[in-house]
């Protein structure tokens, strides 16, 4: 019928199609010799209750997601003590060199929290390697053969948890696109046969004819429904329920132009993945026996599997100053701060170890710098689940001479 096998083409939820199945099965069954002039058996009818059966037996969203959270978890507090074993590894290098040495410096253990997960496993392998190839140096300072062994595998462990949590993305995204390719297939034969069972009925029995009608379509009289939120860190959009609403539609856009409905059903919370990155927009509205009210208002917001860092940023001096920063970046979707990095050298010189420097709400960020120095940044984007890998640095050249 040329729908999109990536969205619903129900506005119900998964459970209220296979109770319609169930209902429908009856009614085609009680009816099947006015069916038979359609082509259609008792067998199709058994068919169509079968895939409803298969289809409620599949894993549904919420379990997977669910699942897919408990490894998150697991992976976060793996990550923790590796990170913390890391720093006390880095403490008995910096002990046995110095803290200035280029064995303790070229770790750079202050910028280990702004590096994304794979720049992380491949700085504490660096680490792991150097801690072997001077374990007898480092002997005095408590490192053995035997807290080396733990160290790698912690390591381990914890890029084998990036592995099930990478599988299980993947899983949860193939688990919805099956659910949801299934749902459309039995959809599809439910609207079939109600469109026969219609044409049975017309003008003949009304109480039958209704029997086979699948959604109203006349005004229902409710409000729009407020407080549309979409939470980014469970993948859900959510709701205020609507006095004498009995289900629900939500739907979505990309541009907030183009819609297409993301779900239907009772509830007034639903998982969802937004088919796309970036911006994204909802809507929503209440049904009942009477029809649907009016959308709500709509909320645009952003959405990323992986938050990506800021880009298009800028550093310059204030006109008519020798040392204002004003430091401008492009808004990220869905983030809700910033954190700005600095490296302070003399002019000329490449960027050094970074430390952080604040914290913005806003994409600007402004300060007095020290003259005669180069500072670079690098910034970092936040949500309440989500931090991105650090940006390109970018620099500036506080010499005291104005800009031409």
């Amino acid at each position: 019928m040329g729908y999109n096998q990536n969205k619903r083409n129900y506005r119900m939820s998964d459970s209220e199609l296979v109770d319609f199945v169930r209902v429908l099965c009856q009614c085609i069954t009680r009816d099947i010799v006015e069916f038979g002039e359609f082509s259609v058996t008792a067998a199709d009818v058994t068919a169509l209750s079968n895939l409803a059966i298969q289809f409620n037996n599949l894993p549904d969203d919420e379990y997977v997601h669910q699942e897919y959270l408990a490894a998150v978890e697991e992976k976060n507090i793996i990550y923790e003590e590796l990170l913390s074993m890391t720093k006390k590894m880095a403490t008995r290098i910096e002990l046995h060199y110095g803290k200035n040495s280029s064995q303790y410096k070229k770790f750079n253990v202050s910028k280990l929290i702004v590096l994304n997960e794979s720049e992380f496993v491949a700085q504490v392998g660096l680490l792991n390697q150097f801690l072997e190839s001077h374990l007898a140096e480092l002997a005095r300072e408590g490192v053995t053969a035997a807290l080396l062994t733990e160290y790698e595998e912690l390591i381990a462990a914890f890029e084998a948890q990036r592995s099930v949590v990478s599988d299980l993305s993947i899983k949860r995204k193939d688990s919805t696109t099956v659910r949801i390719k299934k749902g459309n297939e039995i959809y599809d034969l439910v609207s079939r046969y109600c469109e026969i069972g219609k044409r049975i009925w017309v003008g003949i029995n009304q109480t039958k004819y209704n029997e086979y009608v699948i959604y109203g379509t006349s005004g229902g009289g409710l409000k729009p429904p407020t407080g549309l939120k979409y939470l980014i860190d469970v993948n859900t959009a959510v709701w205020d329920a609507v006095e004498n609403a009995t289900s629900y539609e939500l739907q979505y856009s990309p541009d907030g132009v183009n819609w297409s409905d993301a779900y239907g059903g009772a509830d007034n919370m639903v998982y969802y993945f937004p088919p796309q990155e970036g911006w994204a927009y909802f809507r929503c509205r209440a049904r009942n026996s009477n029809g649907y009210g009016e959308y709500s208002a709509v909320l645009k917001t952003g959405y990323y599997q992986i938050l990506p860092p800021p880009a298009n940023i800028h550093a310059k001096i204030e006109e008519n100053t020798d040392n204002g920063l004003i430091l401008t970046w492009d808004v990220v979707p869905s983030a809700t701060s910033y954190k700005i990095y600095t490296s302070i050298v003399p002019i000329g010189e490449p960027e050094g170890a970074f430390a952080f420097l604040s914290k913005s709400t806003s994409t600007k960020y402004t300060q007095e710098l020290e003259l005669g120095k180069r500072y670079y940044f690098q910034l970092v984007a936040l949500n309440s689940s989500q931090t991105s890998m650090n940006s390109t640095a970018v620099y500036v050249d506080v010499s005291g001479a104005q800009p031409s």
